[in-house]
């Protein structure tokens, strides 16, 4: 690969950067990140000596963030809408995959609707308790991904199983450089970076779990957890949607 096109994929690129802020979802995932980073720094410094100057620097810029995210989410619901009506369609998937697939949009639709309700109630558009609507907004928020992590695990399950067939039928070749043994090795490699990937996933959503019973709550963790677990999903989702280095020929 040459050096241009290794480049690409460089954090200090500006290259980078700027095929990274070009689409809406790249942004949020860095804001998002810059966001339970402030909230992180603020449960550390709970613990200790700390000016107020700071601790309240620090406040203003997370909800500063955070309402910029959630202007971000406006109707947003409408993706999920569109995206259930372009994949009506049969597709590859198995039943009960696709069953954990629609639950888990019906719960991210709630949610995004709650968001923006959260939103009018904060701004005084409309009347109605913001606390309230912001729970139960993390509470849709979390049956998606407690459904979006089923359906990982299912997944993960999937590999497993294919990947014990494989090592079985490989183990029962004779034939060690044949083709079909080249392939099988090939395809044992593939599904090795798939659990590795889904694995990351369940990490992701492991900690955005923690984060949506935290913000479901009427007394919320403190800081320090739910900024931790921020700042790990968040950076694992930055780097599922970093661009990538072009492939060459």
């Amino acid at each position: 690969m040459s050096t241009v096109a290794q480049s690409w994929s460089s954090p200090l690129c500006m290259e980078t950067w700027h095929r990274a802020l070009s689409n809406a979802e790249g942004r949020d995932k860095l804001l998002r990140l810059a966001q339970y980073s402030c909230k992180l720094l603020r449960g550390i410094e709970q613990n200790k000596p700390f000016t107020s100057s700071s601790s309240r620097t620090l406040l203003a810029l997370e909800s500063a963030l955070s309402t910029s995210r959630q202007i971000g989410r406006l109707l947003k619901w409408t993706s999920i809408y569109a995206k259930r009506r372009s994949t009506s369609s049969p597709s590859a998937a198995s039943s009960s995959q696709q069953t954990l697939n629609v639950l888990s949009d019906v719960a991210l639709f709630g949610y995004y609707l709650c968001d923006n309700l959260t939103f009018l109630c904060k701004t005084g558009v409309i009347g109605g308790d913001v606390g309230r609507a912001s729970r139960r907004a993390a509470r849709f928020w979390m049956a998606s991904i407690l459904t979006g992590m089923i359906g990982t695990l299912f997944s993960l399950l999937q590999i497993r199983r294919q990947a014990i067939l494989l090592r079985r039928t490989l183990s029962q070749s004779d034939d060690k450089q044949s083709s079909a043994s080249r392939v099988c090795e090939r395809n044992l490699r593939t599904y090795g970076a798939l659990q590795r990937t889904r694995c990351v996933t369940l990490m992701k959503q492991v900690a955005d779990v923690i984060i949506s019973m935290s913000l479901s709550q009427e007394k919320p963790m403190h800081n320090a957890i739910t900024g931790t677990c921020g700042v790990v999903s968040s950076t694992i989702a930055c780097s599922q949607i970093w661009p990538t280095s072009p492939s060459t020929r």
